[in-house]
């Protein structure tokens, strides 16, 4: 009995290291991906279930490494960090180092960069005052610096970009113009992966000022900077129009005209002048 049981060992070592070899050279198997959806600029960390992942296994996905991968000591689990890819679905796959063939392709799917709000909103009605200077446009997800622009119409303005919030903002040189609507574009945005945003548009409408007939004036006033006010007529060229309609405004003692305007760059802060319409 003992020279049966010392002669079936070798065969039952033989056995059993066939059968860890052919463990060993066995594809892993995928069950699921989660979650299975993500920012395409990559970043998502990642849960992958399944069975047979061993040491030194490798996950892709869209043929680029899981980063920071690491496996669960019973095999049974993968986690790690997806790569940046091209937006739609992408294939998961999985391989063992001494493995003939891959697993069978699981899903992620790359969400593409996209405007999530504006302020203004899309189609909102303004108030004229205080005056609007500032657009801006907040993304799905971080760009790449230097990417990235705001347009509202031909407007002189700057583009900013505040990583924090995923806001790109268009500052104008001068307050946007009251009582029109006004269309703006976003675009050139790329996500961390360097696929670019498509372009946006949206508009919105600065409600119309409500005229003056009288204007008091503040420290530092002209009267191209008083004529350019939406209140009087928003185009400073008019500013003749009021000084000519306030000359001999005021009357001193003897009866004789004193002209209101001496000059129309040095003005008294506090007068009250006449706009005319």
């Amino acid at each position: 009995m003992v020279k049966v049981k010392r002669a079936l060992l070798p065969i039952f070592l033989s056995l059993l290291l066939v059968a860890m070899i052919g463990c060993a050279k066995k594809p892993p198997t995928i069950t699921s991906v989660s979650p299975n959806s993500g920012p395409s600029g990559g970043g998502t960390q990642i849960t992958i279930t399944g069975e047979n992942f061993k040491e030194g296994a490798t996950v892709t996905v869209a043929g680029k490494a899981l980063q920071n991968m690491s496996i669960s000591e019973d095999g049974l689990r993968v986690t790690g960090t997806v790569p940046g890819g091209a937006p739609g679905a992408q294939q998961v796959i999985a391989n063992n180092v001494k493995a003939k063939e891959a697993s069978a392709p699981a899903s992620f799917t790359y969400v593409a960069l996209k405007v999530v709000s504006t302020a203004p909103a899309d189609g909102a009605q303004v108030v004229w005052y205080p005056r609007l200077s500032e657009v801006s446009a907040t993304v799905s997800q971080p760009i790449e610096s230097g990417t990235g622009t705001i347009m509202v119409g031909d407007t002189a303005g700057s583009v900013a970009y505040e990583a924090a919030s995923k806001t790109i903002t268009f500052t104008s040189t001068e307050p946007l113009t009251t009582g029109v609507s006004h269309t703006v574009s976003v675009s050139g945005a790329k996500d961390m992966a360097g696929n670019t945003m498509a372009d946006y548009s949206f508009t919105f409408t600065i409600e119309e000022a409500v005229k003056v007939s009288w204007y008091t004036v503040q420290d530092g006033d002209t009267l191209p900077l008083i004529a350019a006010k939406p209140e009087v007529y928003e185009d400073e060229s008019k500013w003749m129009d009021i000084y000519e309609a306030n000359q001999d405004e005021f009357m001193t003692e003897d009866g004789k005209g004193n002209d209101a305007i001496q000059d129309y760059r040095k003005l008294t802060t506090g007068a009250e002048l006449y706009i005319p319409r």
